[in-house]
């Protein structure tokens, strides 16, 4: 089906379900709430108004019912921005890999892939899907990213003087900034994950933040940067390499239970040497300044 097939059978089958419920909660609605969401924010950022639509929409509606409408709302959504993403002056790998999204996000729909509790508002992949729907989220190749604030005293095991020094030294000056994100749902990015996907994926993010002045930088948080996955998975070695030489600066997190549960999940490995009491996972900060970034980019075109 077309974008605009889509949207009609989606809309067909809400009226057949209940024939007033588009008109009770206008799609308009949501997509104006959206549109006042704070500019520089975390991407699972969601309004108290929308999580009341979604308890409202499952009360009279049920569950079911409640996806197609947030179905619709992705079709919307993407009907609204794909042009702005088309006109708009992001590289042309950017532009590409929103198509392939919305393309997956679409099909995804039609071939009714995921089950009705996928499209929920506690459920980060939906909301990925979202933020790129809205253009609140790029997809930049071996990661995602969005405006967003540095963490700073949120991060509760970095050593805050280290990173405040770092901050005034590099960065001058707090937020806006680029924050990463691996998004397993996403089979454009998971083909992505490599070497010379990476090095790609930051060479993309120094060309934003060229056309972006404002933006200070870009951080992510993993597991993966730490310096023990090197000797414990030195096939992943490379994350932390090349964060460092394109002009990265590390704070160790320390052990968390995202890091634990992302450092197991897909390695018999990892799992034995923490069995054994050899390997804590622990997350670290990365953070480049913007132009570390974009310097390392023209000297590794």
């Amino acid at each position: 089906m077309t974008i605009n097939e889509l949207n009609a059978h989606l809309r067909a089958k809400l009226k057949a379900l209940h024939p007033r419920i588009i008109d009770e909660f206008p799609v308009e609605a949501y997509l104006g709430s959206v549109s006042k969401y704070p500019a520089v924010a975390a991407y699972n950022h969601v309004s108290p108004e929308i999580y009341q639509l979604e308890r409202t929409l499952n009360e009279r509606i049920g569950v079911s019912g409640a996806a197609l409408y947030f179905q619709l709302i992705l079709c919307e959504l993407i009907q609204k921005n794909a042009p702005l993403m088309a006109g708009g002056t992001l590289p042309e790998s950017i532009k590409s890999r929103f198509l392939a999204n919305v393309d997956r996000i679409t099909s995804d729909i039609e071939k009714e892939t995921h089950p009705a509790d996928f499209y929920r508002h506690d459920e980060d992949k939906f909301l990925k899907d979202i933020g790129v729907a809205a253009l609140r989220v790029l997809p930049a190749g071996a990661q995602k990213i969005n405006p967003s604030r540095l963490p700073l005293r949120i991060v509760k095991g970095i050593d805050q003087l280290k990173l405040g020094a770092f901050v005034a030294l590099h960065l001058g000056k707090q937020g806006p900034i680029f924050d990463m994100h691996t998004d397993a749902h996403d089979p454009d990015l998971l083909a992505a994950f490599s070497e010379k996907g990476w090095r790609n994926f930051y060479k993309t993010v120094a060309q934003v933040l060229e056309q972006n002045p404002q933006v200070i930088g870009l951080f992510g948080i993993g597991w993966f940067f730490d310096p023990a996955v090197t000797e414990v998975s030195p096939r992943l070695a490379y994350l932390r390499d090349i964060a460092l030489e394109s002009g990265a600066r590390s704070f160790c997190v320390g052990p968390t239970e995202g890091a634990r549960e992302s450092a197991l999940a897909t390695s018999a490995t990892r799992r034995k040497l923490y069995d054994e009491g050899r390997y804590v996972p622990q997350d670290h900060l990365v953070v480049w300044s913007r132009k570390s970034l974009i310097a390392w980019s023209k000297r590794a075109a």
